[in-house]
């Protein structure tokens, strides 16, 4: 394991409590609530990855499908803008009938940046 992947493990930890919330998109509120300025992890995306990560762990397997394809549209959009190719007929038929969470505001939301 890693440095990046211990610090991840750390914000999860510390959103255990705000995790336990039974309303899917409060619990990624309160997640990303518990994981904004951790004091032991400054960078803002492993805070992040951390929030996703401990309602992932509490999530039913409709609700971590949701997550899982919502982060593999953010991925699928780095790939993009950095010049990889990517299949985007595949991807449009993954994602199709499933209710995305706007990472990108939930971002914002909470740590104010795009």
């Amino acid at each position: 394991m890693n440095i990046t992947n211990t610090e991840v493990l750390l914000v999860a930890a510390e959103c255990e409590n705000a995790a336990k919330e039974k309303d899917f998109d409060a619990r990624l509120d309160k997640c990303c609530e518990a994981a904004k300025d951790h004091w032991m992890v400054l960078d803002e995306e492993k805070q992040f990855k951390g929030a996703m990560l401990a309602a992932y762990r509490e999530s039913n397997d409709e609700e971590k499908e949701r997550i899982e394809l919502s982060l593999k549209s953010l991925r699928i959009l780095s790939a993009l803008i950095s010049g990889i190719p990517v299949d985007l007929e595949q991807a449009a038929s993954d994602i199709e009938g499933i209710k995305m969470i706007p990472m990108q505001d939930l971002f914002k939301k909470h740590w104010g940046k795009p």
